[in-house]
């Protein structure tokens, strides 16, 4: 399934000729030289897409929402679990 990952990762920096720096290189020819750097979370093993509310996730799943807010510096509002509309889970109120 999809859904069942044992490793997820997220870049939140890229190492440019030895230094870290925290935002997309807009040049091309820096954005070739760069790597990125990831942070690693451990997945989950439980299929998500007949879930509909975001306490009942798997807690690394909810933990992993809750780092991406913190990289972005955004909340996040809705995710999807699957292709259909009742497949959409509402993390924060929007309204």
């Amino acid at each position: 399934m999809l859904d069942i990952f044992s490793e997820i990762k997220i870049c939140t920096d890229y190492m440019l000729d030895g230094k870290k720096i925290s935002s997309f290189p807009s040049d091309l020819s820096q954005l070739q030289r760069c790597k990125p750097v990831y942070e690693e979370f451990q997945g989950w093993q439980k299929p998500l897409d007949g879930i509909r509310l975001f306490k009942d996730l798997p807690l690394e799943a909810k933990r992993f929402i809750k780092r991406i807010e913190e990289v972005l510096n955004c909340p996040v509002y809705l995710i999807s679990v699957g292709p259909a509309r009742e497949q959409t889970i509402e993390v924060h109120t929007i309204f």
